[in-house]
């Protein structure tokens, strides 16, 4: 997880708007699960992860996931082709250097039979807020020299064709509707099923 986690600002809670596509009974995969959080999120459902930090290993366990040590964009995720009804790729993206981009959204498609769930934080609302913000001005920018790529929707669109966008937010949802490449506090893309094709 980054030093400027969106999703811990805004809230885990917020994922319900995304989290609804997921049937019951459905596998999962959670690519880049950090402490297992969205676990917390998933019920009724057979959870994997991937991680590249070991010593989150038990406490992913303790809530339900099948724990695989993986680095998304540098290995061949240690599964069988289309074994995912959904995945989801939280707040992973803007760690993978632009080059390695292909490779990992090929693999997050290749195990997924049904939606692919990618989320980024939105710099534009980042860099925006830090204007008025001396905490999230520091944020930005330590988050920026430590090599995590800025991402937004145009960020999203750009790692394939025909991506769903969908906007998350804490407060003002009918102003950020609107403007959410401006105002969202996070970017999620969805890639549905019949684009796997």
């Amino acid at each position: 997880m980054s030093d400027y986690n969106c999703a811990n600002n805004v809230g885990w809670g917020l994922y319900s708007k995304v989290l609804n596509l997921v049937r019951v009974g459905s596998k999962v995969l959670d690519v880049g699960c950090g402490n297992g959080k969205l676990g917390e999120l998933i019920q009724n459902k057979e959870l994997y992860g991937t991680e590249i930090d070991k010593s989150t290993e038990q406490i992913c366990k303790s809530k339900g996931y099948n724990f695989h040590l993986s680095r998304i964009g540098d290995e061949v995720l240690p599964f069988e082709d289309k074994y995912f009804d959904t995945t989801f790729c939280l707040e992973v993206f803007q760690y993978i250097s632009p080059e390695k981009i292909p490779f990992a959204i090929a693999e997050l498609k290749r195990v997924t039979k049904g939606e692919v769930i990618i989320s980024v934080p939105n710099y534009n609302c980042t860099s925006i807020r830090s204007i008025f913000s001396k905490k999230l001005r520091t944020l930005f920018f330590n988050s920026i020299n430590k090599t995590h790529y800025p991402t937004n929707r145009d960020y999203l669109e750009g790692l394939v064709e025909n991506i769903e966008i969908r906007y998350i937010y804490s407060r003002f949802e009918w102003v950020r509707s609107l403007w959410g490449n401006m105002f969202a506090s996070e970017v999620v893309g969805i890639i549905n099923e019949w684009m796997l094709r």
